[in-house]
């Protein structure tokens, strides 16, 4: 019987059969893998809480021919602040959905373990905290992923010419991978961008989550920077994520 540990962060938790439970998890030692917990939904099951969705738990796995199989689960952290909060909820949805379409099967990236363990950890501190923000923590996360996997946007100088953008301001083109000085511009699709969000996405870009979270925007930089985010993922996902308009309705209008 091959078994193995992993340290996991369950992305996706789905019914499957009767009684078991059929998992996405994100593990630091293995990456990206399926497995089943088998009587994870029969009552008094030890292994109910640690399959729950963005639950961080130690998992015994057995190495199955199609899929590998949970036998024993320690819960690490639960977040059980984040999932009281419809706001929690849909920005972890967001995250996880973003892991698993960011990451290849059996690829471990250990610095995206502790984005996302770390960025969990900021959302479930943050709810219901005064001077705490959900949306704050969320663009950190959405922009250390985008570094992560390659595709972090150019900020600092025209992605064309290479010049500085000026205190009035430049443009953010997703496609071309950053921002636009007016002279360069040529797509009417790019997005007008103030000094100040730039210098906000700057700061976003090299902050913690929890740093992140903390961060008080004005309306008007706020829908600059949401907009900037929505368009670096569909450059890079073809498409908005399915989780998107649920987190905007939970906590993009909040």
């Amino acid at each position: 019987m091959a078994l193995y540990h992993v340290e996991g962060i369950i992305l996706r938790s789905r019914d499957l059969g009767e009684a078991d439970r059929l998992l996405t998890v994100y593990s630091l030692e293995e990456g990206k893998l399926g497995a089943v917990a088998r009587g994870a939904r029969r009552p008094g099951s030890r292994l109910a809480a640690s399959v729950q969705p963005f639950a961080c738990a130690r998992l015994l796995l057995w190495r199955g021919k199609h899929l590998d199989v949970v036998t024993q689960t320690q819960l690490r952290q639960s977040f059980p602040r984040l999932r009281s909060d419809l706001g929690g909820v849909a920005a972890a949805s967001l995250l996880a959905e973003l892991v698993d379409c960011f990451t290849q099967e059996r690829d471990p990236a250990p610095s995206l373990f502790a984005l996302l363990r770390g960025t969990l950890a900021a959302l479930d501190e943050s709810v219901g905290e005064p001077g705490r923000s959900l949306e704050g923590a969320t663009y950190a996360f959405i922009l250390g992923l985008l570094a992560l996997a390659g595709f972090a946007p150019r900020l600092t100088r025209c992605v064309y010419c290479g010049e500085e953008p000026g205190p009035a301001g430049c443009y953010f083109d997703a496609p071309a991978g950053g921002v636009v000085c007016a002279r360069c511009r040529a797509d009417d699709r790019a997005l007008r961008l103030s000094e100040t969000s730039r210098r906000v996405l700057l700061h976003l870009a090299g902050s913690s989550p929890q740093a992140a979270s903390r961060l008080a925007l004005s309306p008007t930089t706020m829908h600059e920077v949401r907009a900037v985010m929505v368009s670096c993922l569909e450059a890079r996902l073809e498409g908005r994520p399915r989780a998107w308009d649920f987190w905007y309705q939970q906590v993009g209008r909040r």
